[in-house]
């Protein structure tokens, strides 16, 4: 008898929003296809929390966790660290195969604590571009473009210690429902 996937999706918050809806979905979808799912956030829950279907299947962790600031370095690497070091022993505590993080922080911290626990299986997902700022929606493209190359350059670092390959952008079409039945 082959034991269940074991997946683990992380995000920062279950508050509403258009990653965490997919978040919701994505672990009902997994619990329902008899995989274990394990559902951390960094920080609180939220009201999408009570969207998610119970089951002896399903793990909810709130670490309620901040990050300090960059600027505060000492903090910060403190913050960091008891972050990633709480992650993956959560990730080793459930023998977690399949590590899907989403969304900034969550993605950055969550693929370190995935490599240091030795996660085979490990899947970024960047639901939006501008990730660092804070009132992203009110840039412009002159002020958000250094934003995105700081952050591509952060993903590309991490990606070379951790030892991913460069994937090329694609676009995945949903089929639509008459499709799907056929």
């Amino acid at each position: 008898l082959k034991r269940p996937l074991v997946v683990l999706q992380l995000i920062s918050n279950l508050r509403i929003g258009g990653a965490q809806r997919v978040v919701v979905s994505l672990c009902n979808e997994l619990v329902a296809e008899g995989q274990t799912v394990v559902l951390v956030t960094l920080g609180e829950g939220g009201p999408l929390a009570a969207s998610l279907r119970p089951s002896p299947a399903l793990t909810v962790c709130h670490l309620h966790m901040r990050r300090h600031s960059v600027f505060l370095l000492p903090w910060f690497l403190f913050s960091v660290t008891r972050i990633v070091w709480r992650l993956r022993r959560i990730m080793r505590q459930h023998r977690v195969d399949v590590v899907h993080s989403h969304m900034g922080d969550s993605n950055l911290l969550g693929m370190l604590a995935a490599w240091l626990a030795g996660v085979p299986r490990r899947f970024a997902t960047f639901h939006s571009l501008v990730f660092l700022a804070r009132d992203a929606w009110d840039l412009t493209w002159g002020e958000a473009w250094p934003l995105f190359l700081v952050a591509v350059g952060v993903a590309s670092l991490i990606s070379s210690v951790v030892g991913y390959r460069r994937l090329s952008a694609g676009v995945v079409r949903a089929a639509p429902p008459s499709a799907a039945r056929a």
